[in-house]
């Protein structure tokens, strides 16, 4: 009988112990699963000499799960850009070789080299769009004569004659080849359409869609 509750009592202490381990076990894992992971840079994307600060803060259940992120590009503190997107619908992607690139090899490297190297590494490109031929072509109404001009009135309402003043500066200063133009990414295949920072509206417009 003394034996038997010995071997009860013993039996209780193990249960506790395994109960507690995988407790604690429990919180670890979670703490460590979860993503909520804030990424900067700072380059001058103005043109005013001085660098702003561009932000990309990346949420998610853990790096096997499905991501959400904001981005945020803030000029002397002042707010002047922000996006938010759902990657949901992408995340299978990552198991694709050659989505991301030929260098990654699994799903997590695919991944984490996306979220935390590419997507602001390619965030933003200098370059005069002399590839795009229609870009600044006066008779394609997806060319910068129409979007941006489109924009300019619509959106900031600024008379006729000054959005197209607006248009030949943002013309003049992409041609330079020294503009960065920025490509919010959808995925590692696909952008948004290009957009440059117009000092006249404290904004980033569209410059063309295709």
């Amino acid at each position: 009988m003394r034996r038997n509750i010995v071997r009860l009592g013993l039996c209780f202490l193990v249960f506790l112990s395994m109960a507690s381990t995988i407790k604690a076990t429990g919180r670890s894992q979670d703490q460590e699963a979860r993503v909520d992971q804030v990424l900067n840079r700072e380059i001058d994307v103005t043109g005013d000499g001085v660098k702003d600060l561009i932000t990309l803060h990346l949420k998610g259940l853990g790096w096997q799960a499905p991501f959400n992120w904001e981005l945020s590009i803030r000029s002397k503190g002042k707010l002047i850009f922000s996006h938010e997107s759902d990657d949901s619908w992408l995340d299978k992607f990552f198991n694709d070789p050659g989505y991301v690139d030929d260098q990654c090899k699994s799903y997590l490297a695919c991944k984490m080299k996306y979220y935390l190297h590419d997507l602001l590494d390619h965030l933003f490109i200098a370059t005069d769009l002399s590839p795009n031929d229609h870009a600044y072509d006066k008779t394609d109404s997806g060319s910068i004569h129409f979007v941006a001009r489109q924009e300019l009135e619509n959106r900031f309402k600024l008379p006729a004659s000054e959005a197209e003043e607006t248009v030949n500066w943002m013309i003049q200063k992409l041609k330079s080849g020294k503009t960065w133009v920025l490509y919010v990414p959808i995925s590692p295949v696909l952008s948004e359409y290009p957009r440059m920072y117009v000092e006249k509206v404290a904004a980033f417009i569209t410059i063309y869609e295709w």
